[in-house]
């Protein structure tokens, strides 16, 4: 495969996150999505999550009947939860730890021990973030193979 292929590939499995409906996606690198323009610059924040695909070195696999070459990387989700606001109208608060760490699961749950043609990715993990300027955040990164 190309790297072109495996960011198509990595991308469009992204887009068929179930939480897409609720969670507007950033694929790094993108246009940046009306949605995500919204939820992080809008009036009402909301959460939101950037996508990333970290390359690695390329190394030779094997060189049976011809070299085969295997292209590493890996996948981070940034999500980015609003820190609450306390007013005297606000009713309930979320708690954006369990909130971020609800849509981490999700992504974790689509993108752990995926597979499809020659990319294959392994368990996931949960990563905690600083906050960063008003918003919550927590990563979820999961290492992935192509052939």
């Amino acid at each position: 495969m190309t790297y072109t292929d495996i960011q198509k590939a990595l991308a469009r499995h992204m887009g068929q996150w179930p939480g897409r409906a609720d969670v507007p996606v950033w694929i790094n690198g993108a246009i940046i999505p009306e949605s995500v323009s919204a939820a992080r610059d809008g009036p009402t924040k909301a959460p939101w999550v950037r996508f990333n695909i970290i390359w690695s070195k390329a190394f030779t696999a094997g060189v049976g009947s011809q070299p085969c070459r295997r292209i590493p990387g890996i996948i981070t989700a940034e999500i980015y939860y609003p820190e609450p606001v306390f007013d005297s109208t606000t009713t309930s608060i979320k708690n954006p730890a369990l909130e971020t760490l609800a849509i981490a699961d999700s992504i974790a749950e689509h993108f752990q021990y995926w597979q499809e043609q020659k990319i294959s990715t392994l368990a996931a993990s949960v990563v905690n973030v600083d906050d960063e300027a008003d918003w919550y955040r927590r990563n979820v990164v999961v290492d992935f193979d192509a052939d």
